[in-house]
């Protein structure tokens, strides 16, 4: 036991113990530097706001500040922004990111999605206007016929045009619903 704590002691052990400590000491002041460089410590572009600008316009603004930029989703119209524009951006224009880092983007499509008309024929006002409403739909005017169905939907009409079920109209349009209203096809006297 004595002879192990002269050696530990020992100038030979001593040394080296020191030369491994400034080994390893030089080995992270290395190895930090080369991160910071490597990850560019602290240099950041501050992300350009898209938002509103059409695809081509914000490709070439985010490419220049070398940037990438990807369309991750297309599905929504909105018709106060104008077709093919940016609607949204991740990150947000101002955020600080490093060079080639992707900024999501969100492109406003050229028009409603066309959808199939529900077949509500036959029912009541109150059952068509909530299939319809649940498809996308709006309801435009009620007009009244001479029909036994009372409030029962007797045809549909879209810009003055008569519609069938299962054809296809735009989202968000207005149908207008030919109701009856529980005559015989009698004139009211």
């Amino acid at each position: 036991m004595v002879s192990f704590i002269r050696f530990i002691f020992s100038k030979g052990f001593v040394r080296q113990l020191a030369l491994m400590g400034a080994v390893i000491l030089v080995l992270v002041v290395i190895a930090t530097q080369w991160l910071k460089h490597y990850t560019r410590h602290n240099e950041f572009i501050v992300v350009p706001d898209v938002v509103g600008m059409s695809l081509d316009e914000a490709q070439s603004v985010i490419e220049s500040k070398n940037l990438i930029f990807l369309v991750q989703d297309s599905t929504h119209y909105n018709p106060n922004y104008p077709k093919r524009s940016i609607l949204e951006q991740l990150p947000l224009a101002n955020s600080k990111v490093k060079e080639n880092r992707k900024i999501y983007l969100m492109v406003n499509l050229s028009g409603y999605k066309k959808i199939r008309v529900p077949n509500i024929v036959r029912q009541t006002f109150r059952q068509a206007e909530k299939s319809l409403k649940a498809s996308g739909f709006q309801i435009g005017d009620t007009i009244y016929r001479n029909d036994i169905g009372k409030d029962e939907v007797i045809s549909l009409l879209s810009k003055q045009k008569p519609i069938e079920p299962g054809e296809l109209l735009e989202e968000n349009s207005k149908i207008t619903l030919i109701l009856g209203n529980g005559n015989e096809g009698q004139e009211n006297l």
